[in-house]
């Protein structure tokens, strides 16, 4: 069993015990979008592996595919992210657009206290929006220690902006959207109407279908 494998069974088990309040786990059915174009490579998280605290036991852990670039249909999406320390410390938010020749341009930069558990960013619509048709790399950076930058905690994914697609059909039933989006490929999209509508479970049943996909496309990767 890999390392990679282990330290998302621990952020998972980790964001289950903060997210549940019974038994019952709503499995929101996230479907990976296809024929796009790999991820750059620089999807990672660097820094302190036990978080800046020495009993952290998880990662700072982005709530985002990394096996595959997620998608949003919303030029102002949500962000999400799992910190691993209790101790309050500055965290930066970061998100960049690739220019014409590949390279990352900050586009917006965001300053706030961390916390322990699940945080999230809502792009604010007095900011510039998100194109549709472009990639940005976002990047959440804890700052554990001011004289030490090399000990910061990084971690960073990929997101694509695209077109709401034509056969998706939004319906009343907020609920019942959120599997809509999730079945459409459109991550950001599902995971953040979940929060904003506080469904514990069905975030859950995202974070873990997402863990099982990931597994499957590293065991895929890795065989000759």
């Amino acid at each position: 069993m890999s390392n990679n494998y282990i330290v998302r069974q621990l952020v998972t088990i980790g964001i289950t015990s903060l997210l549940l309040t019974s038994t019952t786990i709503v499995l929101a059915e996230y479907k990976p979008p296809r024929g796009q174009r790999p991820p750059s490579g620089r999807t990672t998280t660097t820094g302190s592996r036990g978080g800046c605290e020495t009993n952290a036991q998880t990662p700072l852990k982005l709530l985002a595919p990394q096996k595959h670039v997620g998608q949003t249909a919303s030029i102002y999406p949500t962000f999400a992210w799992f910190v691993p320390d209790s101790k309050p410390l500055p965290i930066e938010f970061r998100l960049y657009i690739y220019d014409d020749k590949g390279e990352p341009q900050l586009q917006h930069q965001f300053l706030m206290q961390s916390k322990y558990g699940i945080m999230s960013l809502s792009l604010p619509k007095n900011k510039p929006s998100l194109k549709v048709g472009k990639r940005y790399l976002w990047q959440v950076v804890i700052l554990c220690d001011s004289d030490q930058p090399a000990n910061n905690l990084v971690a960073m994914a990929e997101i694509d902006v695209v077109k709401m697609p034509a056969q998706v059909r939004m319906q009343r039933d907020d609920r019942a959207n959120v599997d809509i989006l999730a079945e459409a490929g459109l991550w950001y999209d599902a995971l953040g109407k979940a929060m904003r509508l506080g469904q514990k479970d069905v975030i859950h049943g995202l974070l873990k279908n997402l863990t099982a996909l990931e597994t499957t496309e590293s065991q895929t990767t890795s065989t000759p």
